[in-house]
């Protein structure tokens, strides 16, 4: 999985990928919407599996392992 972060630091989070960006006018519209920032987790199908304006690694591990044990 991934981790993308849009105009937001992403928390480490072990077996996780980070891709950190500073958003454009065009990314900040499209994804942000009204929000200063962003956080996808993004499953290896590319489907976004959660969206957080703000997150720490706890939520973050707590969707991978939900998805990865068939909870989600």
């Amino acid at each position: 999985m991934t981790l993308l972060a849009i105009g937001a630091e992403a928390p480490k989070v072990e077996g996780v990928a980070v891709l950190e960006v500073a958003p454009d006018e065009f990314m900040a519209s499209r994804y942000l919407g009204d929000c200063p920032a962003g956080v996808y987790l993004v499953r290896p199908d590319q489907i976004i599996a959660a969206r957080w304006e703000r997150v720490d690694g706890n939520a973050v591990k707590a969707v991978h392992d939900a998805i990865w044990e068939g909870r989600l």
